[in-house]
């Protein structure tokens, strides 16, 4: 099933090298925009929902068969990762790695370097399972990647949504860099909640889900663009909403706060699967956006 959903990103990874400062988004006006907006360091460097490449590195999250797996990421028909186990495959805890080496250039034009290691405290289908990717030497077509991604499985305890399945994906400094020097981090969590039609295990990323800001907290970003440092907050005010066979989110909105009292917000839309968002940016200019998968 993992081996399916990573072949349909294949086509989303070489259109788009999918990583967060990396996935650019190029902005297009519809006949009813009021203004082409120059989103610029705002969008390009801020992007909380996920890139194909993040989805691949959660994907692999669930894998068993990593072997499979990893020939089966986008750009790995001649760059399969060595995969090591500490201790051993199936006993917890360990340690899975995967290991590009020096760097190897696939058929398709995607590049990969360094090491993925994932640290598992239990099977993921058990309550309270944690797995914490971290990065070693990393590169994905020349954007370093720093810091920690991990993912947990929990459950509502209470309220209307007991006994409902969800996970929470927390941000450790991840840091994305670009070879001249740009940057953004993110610190943060946010919680996945899986559709009411589609509840088995494991439910990420297949299937029907939304993502929210956990605990009313927003995602915090500091980003430095041509060496000016900037922080603001990202919080996603309206469900982003994923369905099963759509490259795109479909639904939702967020606000980004800056520290100068200024905002922006990003509207999905009301459903459609398509990948145009409404972009209003920090002076009320308000354009059509084409998104990145």
């Amino acid at each position: 099933m993992l081996q399916k959903k990573l072949a349909v990103l294949v086509t989303l990874a070489i259109a788009v090298p999918a990583v967060f400062i990396a996935c650019q988004k190029e902005i297009t006006q519809k006949e009813n925009a009021v203004k082409s907006a120059t989103a610029g360091s705002e969008l390009s460097t801020s992007k909380p929902m996920f890139t194909s490449e993040e989805m691949n590195e959660i994907g692999l999250i669930y894998s068993k068969n990593p072997e499979a797996d990893a020939r089966a990421l986008p750009g790995a028909d001649v760059c399969g990762a060595v995969i090591t186990y500490d201790p051993a495959p199936d006993v917890y805890p360990r340690t899975v790695t995967y290991d590009w080496g020096t760097g190897c250039t696939s058929t398709t034009g995607i590049t990969r370097s360094g090491k993925l290691m994932y640290m598992y405290t239990g099977d993921l289908s058990i309550l309270g399972s944690k797995v914490t990717l971290s990065y070693d030497d990393y590169y994905f077509n020349g954007v370093k990647i720093e810091g920690k991604l991990k993912w947990s499985n929990n459950v509502y305890t209470h309220g209307d949504n007991a006994g409902q399945l969800k996970y929470r994906l927390t941000y450790k400094a991840r840091k994305t860099m670009l070879p001249n020097g740009d940057y953004t981090i993110v610190d943060g969590h946010t919680r996945i909640i899986r559709g009411t039609d589609n509840q088995g295990y494991p439910g990420f990323p297949f299937g029907d889900f939304r993502e929210t800001s956990a605990d009313g907290a927003p995602l915090e970003y500091t980003s430095s663009i041509g060496g000016v440092v900037e922080s603001y907050t990202v919080s996603i005010t309206s469900s982003l909403i994923y369905k099963a066979g759509c490259d795109w989110i479909t639904k939702g909105m967020l606000l980004y706060n800056y520290t100068d009292q200024t905002t922006a917000t990003l509207d999905y839309g009301t459903g459609d699967c398509d990948d145009q968002a409404w972009y209003t940016d920090r002076d009320g200019n308000q354009s059509w956006i084409t998104v990145g998968p």
